[in-house]
């Protein structure tokens, strides 16, 4: 395969993790009316991160139709090259919403620091994108932030979870499902941020084969998040 068919392949499964997206919202909207307040909060991330992915895409579309006649202008004036600077949307719905929704699944005061650690990262979060990584950039700080807070959340609360006397199936517990979707393609996202930028470097098409592996997992979560909402109606057992 040419270095054209891999960039064409990665931009598929890329297209694909967006479309996928929408069969936890579809389950998500069936069982709405029965949901508690923290899976609905699970619900109002997916719905926010769907929207944020469906702006960039919209954004891109627009960048590419009107640069000339409308963005050149504006673009060049703020040296932005690409859309590496929208990402910092998609990094603060996480801190938002993931840390206030394990919270429920936690006593004090372990909830309410997880809580308000999750919001102090906003801040934090929005220095480092224009003072550390700047914004013209994808991030390197805040991409490790981000990912290792995905997956520290869920881990934090598998923690707290084998260390409880179990009460339910795993499989049917929504918050552990939830937190499994999150840290597994995150956690593989982690070693992207480390390693990412020098394979890119050496070996294009090795870097574009592990970004399609990355975004399978990320596919597959969309499979994981929509069982999640599926046995959402055991969450009332599981609440602190």
């Amino acid at each position: 395969m040419e270095i054209a068919d891999y960039d064409k392949l990665l931009g598929i499964t890329g297209q694909i993790t967006i479309a996928l997206r929408f069969i936890p919202a579809l389950v998500l909207g069936w069982y709405w009316r029965s949901f508690n307040q923290p899976i609905r909060l699970m619900g109002y991330f997916l719905i926010a991160i769907i929207i944020s992915n469906l702006f960039n895409e919209v954004l891109y579309w627009s960048f590419l139709e009107y640069y000339n006649s409308f963005w050149k202008s504006i673009l060049m004036s703020l040296n932005i090259g690409d859309t590496h600077f929208l990402n910092i949307i998609g990094r603060l719905i996480d801190y938002i919403f993931v840390g206030w929704i394990f919270s429920f699944t936690l006593k004090e005061p372990l909830s309410w620091r997880l809580k308000h650690i999750s919001w102090g990262l906003i801040p934090v979060a929005i220095l480092v994108y224009f003072f550390v990584d700047g914004f013209r950039t994808y991030g390197t700080v805040n991409a490790i932030l981000n990912r290792v807070y995905l997956v520290a959340v869920p881990m934090l609360y598998f923690w707290y979870l084998f260390n409880s006397p179990p009460n339910l199936s795993l499989w049917r517990n929504s918050f552990f499902l939830f937190g499994l979707g999150l840290s597994v393609s995150n956690l593989f996202g982690i070693i992207m941020s480390f390693v990412g930028d020098k394979l890119n470097e050496t070996d294009y098409v090795a870097f574009v084969k592990v970004s399609i592996f990355r975004n399978c997992l990320t596919i597959l979560a969309q499979f994981v998040f929509a069982y999640a909402f599926y046995q959402a109606k055991y969450a009332k057992y599981l609440l602190k």
